[in-house]
């Protein structure tokens, strides 16, 4: 039998037992099955895959047929007639690349040896994608906004560009300062290393801090206190 609860299901077998349980838009294929050992890591790529692709396009790669219980669920999502769709139909294709929707196309694979071995085999398939479209990856971002952060902003670039990492990767770090020098402007330059960044470090002054705490600071250097920058044609001497 199967039983819904809230947004979750429930199978039992005939004693009782649970047979499985699970959110049936994010269920795979075989934790419908049910059958002990079919359910592993794969089961955990399909439903990153299914993650993925409604965070593309809003949207959930399978849904009932109108008047359709719960139950239905293993029909539309085992049923070997139906792949699994593509981002690039669904309303990703202005989002997202070819090579990135062939990832999210495997992990939604209705067979789960046809998948990612792992989670690290897919993170390197996305990274990848990206180098495909010749979009520069950075794994951390530095910001500062006034000149008293400039010297620890500056040590901790140093400290961390081409570091290597404990999984052995070579560190990319983007400073957004650079985008000044290079003449761009500041909001787009800030917006792009936030887009293309796993993480975001923001360097800040006591004096930006201590209005939102809600603490009187008595400046002790020229820009504690000081209103952050936020862009304009002075950001370049001001920085």
């Amino acid at each position: 039998s199967v039983r819904d609860i809230s947004e979750s299901l429930v199978s039992l077998d005939t004693g009782g037992a649970v047979k499985f349980a699970g959110t049936p838009p994010y269920m795979s294929p075989e934790q419908f099955v049910g059958r002990s050992g079919t359910v592993a890591v794969a089961s955990d790529i399909w439903s990153l895959g299914v993650s993925l692709f409604q965070l593309i396009t809003n949207k959930l790669p399978f849904v009932l047929p109108p008047g359709a219980g719960p139950g239905y669920w293993s029909h539309v999502i085992c049923n070997p007639n139906q792949p699994s769709p593509s981002v690039l139909d669904a309303g990703g294709a202005a989002s997202v690349s070819a090579p990135f929707a062939d990832v999210v196309a495997k992990a939604l694979r209705k067979k789960s040896a046809d998948r990612f071995k792992n989670a690290g085999v897919m993170r390197a398939a996305l990274l990848h994608a990206q180098v495909q479209t010749g979009r520069t990856f950075y794994h951390l971002m530095l910001s500062y906004r006034v000149r008293t952060e400039i010297d620890i902003t500056e040590s901790l670039y140093k400290k961390t560009q081409n570091s290597i990492t404990p999984a052995g990767n070579r560190c990319a770090v983007y400073l957004d300062r650079q985008c000044l020098l290079d003449g761009k402007d500041w909001r787009q330059g800030f917006s792009e290393g936030l887009m293309s960044s796993l993480v975001f470090i923001p360097v800040i002054s006591e004096g930006f801090l201590a209005p939102l705490a809600g603490i009187d600071v008595q400046p002790s250097a020229p820009n504690v206190g000081k209103p952050r920058l936020v862009g304009s044609d002075a950001d370049q001497q001001d920085n």
